[in-house]
């Protein structure tokens, strides 16, 4: 959806004949935010995605140590974590004010819309809980284009009916750890 984004974003800078070298210093400083914003974002959500891999290993390992050992003490379920960072987003909503100007600011406000969109969707399934999405969507400043609020509205509808805003990926891992810690002190090895 971003690579889409930003595609038809690029492709549209073409047609207004608008190269970036034309750009000038702010429209270069928006565009250089609003992309280390996004790396910001993706970084998160990898460091997301390599918890719950780590957790998947985690139980991996104490499946294989259950017949050594009568302890769960280390099995955790995934707890809703945060990102770890407040989410800010500094100086993307700076307006242009000549026309292909007004044209690229307009460009950018809806790829940042989408991007962001996506992105706070991701971290809110990721993180299994719905804040960053909502905070992501307070920051971007509301979603007034008619195709943004379509897609605003399905991912809203998508967080709440995710499990408590947890993705089905960290509901497998946390059953998996309630059930080892249940069945060893029990001694029901066999029913894992």
């Amino acid at each position: 959806m971003i690579d889409v984004g930003n595609r038809a974003f690029l492709k549209l800078v073409v047609e207004i004949d608008y190269p970036m070298s034309g750009w000038g210093g702010r429209a270069h400083e928006e565009y250089l935010n609003y992309s280390l914003i996004l790396l910001d974002l993706l970084n998160s959500i990898n460091s997301s995605v390599s918890h719950l891999g780590q957790a998947k290993i985690s139980i991996s390992h104490a499946l294989n140590l259950i017949r050594n050992s009568p302890t769960a003490k280390n099995l955790k379920k995934i707890s809703g974590r945060s990102t770890g960072k407040e989410l800010r987003f500094e100086g993307w909503k700076k307006g242009l004010s000549v026309r292909r100007n007004w044209w690229f600011s307009r460009l950018m406000m809806v790829s940042k819309k989408i991007a962001f969109l996506a992105l706070g969707l991701v971290l809110s399934g990721c993180s299994g809980d719905a804040k960053p999405y909502i905070e992501v969507r307070k920051i971007a400043g509301g979603f007034d284009d008619p195709l943004i609020k379509v897609l605003d509205s399905r991912f809203c509808q998508e967080v709440t009916e995710m499990q408590q805003g947890t993705m089905e990926e960290v509901e497998e891992v946390n059953s998996a750890t309630e059930r080892l810690s249940t069945a060893i002190p029990a001694g029901r090895y066999s029913k894992l």
